[in-house]
């Protein structure tokens, strides 16, 4: 599990992607509570605590298109599909292919 979180190759199972989900919205809950009254209290330039917010939101975003691409692979799909709207929503409960597809060896 996560062996490769930020890689767009492979496929991940319905665990894996639920959990990275959490882990997403765990970050993006920390930087909403945290980060952001830190941010704009330290800088007196608003332009710079929104840079150093942005800046804090890639990784996230990254990680976050990497396992949606994966999980997409897992049911037999393009990774581009992560870029439809109810997408994230539906791959949480779309089952594995069962099968060795073009996107790697199936997870048991």
């Amino acid at each position: 599990m996560f062996k490769s979180p930020f890689s767009f190759k492979g496929r991940i199972g319905m665990l894996e992607y639920f959990i990275s989900v959490l882990i997403y919205i765990a970050y993006l809950l920390l930087i909403r509570n945290y980060l952001i009254d830190y941010l704009f209290q330290s800088f007196e330039d608003v332009g710079t605590a929104f840079l150093v917010l942005l800046l804090s939101l890639i990784p996230a975003i990254y990680f976050a298109l990497a396992q949606g691409a994966k999980r997409n692979h897992d049911i037999g799909n393009s990774g581009w599909f992560i870029l439809l709207p109810f997408n994230n929503f539906i791959i949480l409960f779309v089952p594995s292919e069962k099968a060795n597809n073009k996107y790697g060896e199936y997870l048991d």
